[in-house]
């Protein structure tokens, strides 16, 4: 596993111009940022040497750059010797608690929180803007009860006093369940790369509540369809969501559709057949579009842009992580309007547009559709 560690500075300066010095480590070409507290001015670094320079502490913070090097390369070749997984969490983890009193390579002084914050801080650019945003409430929460505690000093019963303190705060049981669920990954990731030797979770049961799946029926879909006096942006919501319901693709995959996607089909009863791998599963699946659909699709479509629906349109970089980024984003703005857009049409359920999936499978099974192929195209193993 090849590795590598290079002095920079951070892109953007902080509130007072100054942009501070960090250390950025590359593992298996994934890389993290570790910061080194000291911020200097742009023409005070040489990059081609990954010195300071032209600063009256210099040969300090020089010496500090070489001894966090030091410091990182040496627990890495540790871990390698020990035979263990070498992570960007782990790294992260004791780099942050380097100055602690203790020549534990383990890493028995990582706190709890900020293990967890290192691992949101690695993932930023891989986890959906709402998961960080979960992951980081959950984060706050654990602080509020245990500031101090420690990655390896968690017991079962500061697990269960958690739990309690989250039902206290009024949290409904499915959202205990969720929270909890991140404190579980995180000690699992913890016994797997070492730095705890049993995990406390290992007899804790989740307990979660079987919530019920709404769905429209035909009248609340026709009364969408017909909504008059939508804003550009609401109709265009108004639009994803039907589509959705027409052809049971999830948000995420209904955002990236291009006209690559289209298939022309050689008989005249379909004018389209849609033909994607699916985001989630990498599945792929193929069937016709009903004339709802292939309407939406010939609305949008004339607009020539790169993708058919408008949600991608502002993309700045065309890569992976940032389409997921804006995906994600989008989707919680959706979600938002969709609500508005249901009182307007006087339908009293909590709706999101995962609900248009929901629809589309129970209308479809409503006239008849074989479950098997159902399952398939919605890209589930079973419905």
């Amino acid at each position: 596993m090849s590795h590598s560690v290079r002095v920079k500075l951070r892109n953007k300066p902080n509130k007072d111009g100054f942009y501070t010095i960090i250390l950025q480590l590359t593992i298996d070409r994934k890389t993290t940022e570790l910061k080194i507290d000291h911020a200097i001015q742009l023409n005070q670094f040489n990059a081609d040497r990954s010195k300071v320079i032209k600063h009256n502490r210099a040969d300090f913070i020089n010496k500090e750059i070489t001894d966090s090097i030091k410091y990182i390369e040496d627990t890495i070749f540790e871990i390698k010797q020990r035979g263990e997984e070498l992570t960007h969490t782990k790294i992260s983890a004791l780099y942050r608690n380097r100055y602690n009193n203790t020549n534990d390579s383990q890493g028995s002084n990582i706190l709890f929180s900020d293990y967890l914050n290192n691992y949101i801080s690695t993932n930023k650019d891989e986890l959906k803007r709402n998961t960080i945003t979960y992951y980081k409430t959950t984060l706050n929460q654990w602080r509020d009860l245990f500031p101090k505690l420690k990655l390896e000093d968690v017991k079962e019963k500061d697990i269960l006093e958690f739990r309690e303190h989250l039902k206290e705060s009024g949290l409904k049981i499915n959202t205990v369940y969720n929270r909890l669920k991140v404190v579980k990954k995180m000690l699992l990731m913890a016994k797997r790369e070492g730095l705890i030797q049993t995990n406390p979770f290992q007899n804790i049961t989740l307990q979660q509540e079987k919530g019920s799946r709404e769905y429209l029926v035909t009248d609340e879909v026709r009364s969408l369809i017909e909504l008059s006096g939508l804003t550009q942006i609401e109709s265009e919501i108004r639009d994803v969501f039907i589509f959705g319901i027409y052809t049971g693709l999830r948000f995420s995959d209904i955002c990236t559709l291009t006209e690559k996607n289209l298939v022309r089909p050689i008989n005249n009863k379909y004018k389209y057949r849609i033909k994607l791998k699916i985001q989630k599963t990498e599945d792929i699946i193929e069937f016709h579009l009903n004339p709802v659909a292939t309407a939406l699709i010939d609305k949008y479509i004339e607009r020539k842009e790169t993708y058919i629906f408008p949600m991608l349109d502002k993309l700045l970089l065309n890569n992976y992580n940032e389409i997921k980024k804006l995906i994600s984003s989008k989707n919680a703005y959706y979600n938002k309007v969709l609500k508005k857009l249901a009182k307007k049409a006087n339908i009293i359920k909590p709706i999101s547009f995962h609900c248009s999936r929901h629809t589309f499978a129970v209308l479809s099974i409503e006239k008849g559709a074989d479950l098997y192929v159902l399952s398939k195209m919605m890209g589930h193993n079973s419905i």
